[in-house]
């Protein structure tokens, strides 16, 4: 109702001047008029006119002063494939990242991936029926610098077997640069309704293709070290890229 009162009320408008003006006058306005239609309709009403929009993520925002500062949920999942070598060969995994529960987390991900930073990295934790943990480390051992600040928190998504979750320390905002596989369901690691601080570590998308890879390296010898159980030959991530956006 509010709207065909502001359409009657524009007629009359319109009529009002229209009659005060002479012809060229005319031809103006109605010139004008049209413009500034065709403009609405064509460009602010494409997205409320059944047309599906899809948006990116702008690659030269994910990177500012080493900080990653926004991400922009896609419509679509980015897919990253991982090599990792395993006795010799290398196995294929592919991740489809999923923004829709923690899109810093995922921007910070694939911005990793775009420098380059986890190629030659290794899976150094191996915890059987619980997760294999990386991407932090060279293969002597040595910690990496991570390029980017330390993350916020968006524990939002279950850590089901096959996900891939953000690791971090007792700071729920400390992740960076490592992560962990889920090899079952792991829903200690989820948040805690109801908890005064935040718990729980994000979930930002999940192995698609390759997990038996994943289960075979989880198994190999350990030795314990720091509360957890080391990988005594680590298995190195060769590289890792972008198959999309």
């Amino acid at each position: 109702k509010a709207t065909v009162s502001v359409l009657y009320w524009w007629g009359d408008t319109m009529h009002s001047v229209m009659s005060r003006m002479r012809p060229g006058q005319k031809i103006a306005l109605l010139t004008m008029v049209l413009v500034i239609a065709v403009y609405w309709v064509v460009l602010v009403g494409k997205g409320s006119a059944g047309v599906e929009v899809k948006t990116t993520i702008n690659e030269e925002k994910v990177e500012e002063k080493g900080k990653v500062v926004e991400a922009v949920v896609m419509t679509d999942l980015p897919t990253a494939e991982m090599i990792m070598k395993l006795d010799g060969v290398e196995e294929k995994i592919i991740i489809e990242i999923d923004r829709s529960g923690a899109p810093i987390t995922a921007a910070n991900f694939i911005a990793l991936i775009r420098k380059h930073f986890y190629n030659g990295c290794v899976f150094y934790r191996a915890e059987p029926g619980f997760v294999l943990q990386g991407g932090g480390r060279d293969m002597d051992g040595q910690h990496r610098k991570p390029p980017y600040s330390p993350i916020k928190l968006e524990a939002n998504l279950p850590n089901d077997r096959g996900t891939i979750s953000m690791a971090r320390t007792n700071d729920p905002n400390s992740a960076s640069t490592e992560f962990f596989i889920n090899i079952k369901n792991n829903g200690n690691l989820n948040a805690q309704q109801g908890s005064q601080r935040p718990t729980g570590y994000a979930v930002f998308g999940k192995v698609v293709s390759g997990m038996d890879a994943i289960d075979r390296a989880v198994l190999k010898p350990t030795a314990p070290g720091g509360g957890i159980h080391m990988l005594i030959t680590p298995i190195e991530i060769v590289r890792v890229k972008m198959l999309n956006k």
